[in-house]
């Protein structure tokens, strides 16, 4: 397992150890933890290693919300696409598939496939829904077959 200050090992951490174990075999009068923590210390500020982890531990946390979960639920489809959704999602109960972590370039893709598949094979209804904050309510959904479902909020709470 990682934690954080494994990002900047590679750059900041072992230089710094090594420079200290030379100046330590050289004969410096400080002890070598002496010498590794004035080291860090001059390496964090000239390196700007606290903003770098700040942002990168932002960019994480972007990363996780663009990552979210999806459904799909299928009725009197193919069983290609079935068996597409089984390759790519969790198949939980008969025609509903799932997903806890897809990001978006992959919920897209998978759209763009159903979507081409079903446009050919023109049977059946596809409901896909997903996080999504742009989005009312914070639903994003896709239907392809049935009439176009849209969400409305009356009164604070959503409605088809």
């Amino acid at each position: 397992m990682l934690d954080i200050a494994d990002l900047v090992r590679t750059t900041v951490t072992i230089p710094v150890a090594f420079r200290a174990a030379k100046e330590h075999l050289r004969g410096s009068p400080l002890s070598l933890d002496a010498l590794v923590r004035r080291g860090a210390a001059a390496a964090f500020r000239t390196e700007r290693v606290i903003p770098t982890l700040i942002k990168r531990i932002k960019a994480l946390f972007q990363m996780a919300l663009a990552v979210t979960m999806m459904v799909i639920v299928t009725r009197d489809v193919a069983p290609r696409l079935r068996g597409f959704l089984a390759s790519v999602m969790l198949e939980i109960a008969p025609s509903v598939t799932t997903s806890p972590r897809l990001s978006a370039g992959v919920r897209d893709r998978v759209s763009e496939v159903m979507e081409a598949w079903f446009d050919a094979l023109g049977s059946g209804s596809i409901v896909m829904t997903w996080r999504d904050l742009q989005a009312l309510g914070g639903h994003g959904i896709r239907v392809m077959g049935l009439p176009a479902q849209r969400l409305a909020e009356i009164d604070g709470t959503l409605v088809v």
